[in-house]
């Protein structure tokens, strides 16, 4: 084989490989494929949100991450106090005492997220309450940390 045929089967092998990858790409486009659609875009796609909703929702999105934020510090710290007592002779009331705190801040993370999806509800127009209700049966897969939990659409 000369120079010139090596060079055009290795183009020929190119070429087919990046056209069978355009086509890959595009029929998983066609099926739905979203790789990084995150628990916001999906909340968007099936309530259905016009623009103004979609900008009080992202409103209502950052005030909700810093509320959990906060809260989701204030764990850490009694995690970092109660982990702290393992390497001392403190008796266990005191653990006891940071377990319980750290449970209630969890209580109130779930507050926090409760109280998220009536304000998401208030968002809702009247057309679009059956798929908020839908979605709510949903929700807790939504927000799995498993992503094989991920709700249908």
């Amino acid at each position: 084989m000369n120079k010139n045929k090596i060079i055009s089967i290795f183009i020929g092998v190119l070429l087919i490989s990046n056209l069978l990858l355009i086509a890959f790409i595009f029929l998983n486009k066609s099926k739905g494929f979203r790789r990084h659609e995150g628990p916001r875009d999906i909340i968007i796609e099936r309530l259905n949100f016009n623009k103004k909703q979609i900008a009080d929702y992202d409103v209502l999105i950052e005030g909700h991450k810093k509320a959990i934020r906060q809260n989701d510090e204030a764990i850490l710290a009694l995690k970092d106090q109660l982990y702290l007592n393992l390497s001392k002779d403190e008796k266990v009331l005191i653990n006891d005492s940071l377990a319980n705190e750290i449970g209630k801040l969890q209580t109130q993370v779930e507050y926090l997220n409760y109280h998220h999806f009536e304000d998401i509800k208030k968002l809702c127009h009247k057309e679009q309450l059956t798929n908020f209700n839908a979605l709510m049966k949903d929700i807790a897969k939504l927000f799995s940390r498993h992503k094989g939990n991920r709700p249908p659409k």
